[in-house]
């Protein structure tokens, strides 16, 4: 993987990232830290590909850039060479969600894991779908939030 070319994020960076925004007893949190890095890459191409189809605000700050990001969005400058550290933050999320979803609810039985907590009854409504669209806010719509 090559960041900025087919990631946001390296693996290696992913853990850091699940920390600043997860709690350490949290399912999610702890499930990622214990993948492999091939496994983790495989998770964060998935990742990746569902944050590509999401239409977001300005334009590309290169055309020539394989992915949606680094952007120039309401006319101001970002930096040019990077994404920005909420994209990073949600490719984490979705990647570690994506590997709760198989690891633990297509695998094991469903009805265990909502007792423990690793899954909840709304899939769609999740608390990472709530805090991934919390971070890529900014770059979909025209509003700041309030």
């Amino acid at each position: 993987m090559v960041e900025n070319m087919d990631t946001y994020v390296m693996p290696e960076d992913s853990n850091k990232f699940l920390a600043e925004v997860l709690p350490a007893s949290n399912p999610l949190r702890i499930t990622w830290e214990v993948l492999t890095d091939e496994e983790k890459e495989g998770y964060l191409s998935a990742a990746l590909r569902k944050i590509e189809e999401l239409h977001f605000i300005g334009e590309k700050a290169h055309f020539y850039q394989p992915l949606k990001f680094p952007r120039i969005a309401r006319g101001v400058p970002v930096n040019f060479e990077k994404a920005p550290l909420e994209i990073k933050r949600a490719q984490a999320l979705f990647a570690a969600d994506i590997a709760r979803e198989e690891l633990y609810i297509r695998r094991r039985n469903k009805e265990a894991c909502l007792a423990l907590g690793v899954a909840n009854e709304s899939p769609a409504q999740s608390a990472v779908a709530d805090k991934v669209n919390e971070l890529l806010h900014r770059w979909i719509t025209r509003w700041r939030k309030v």
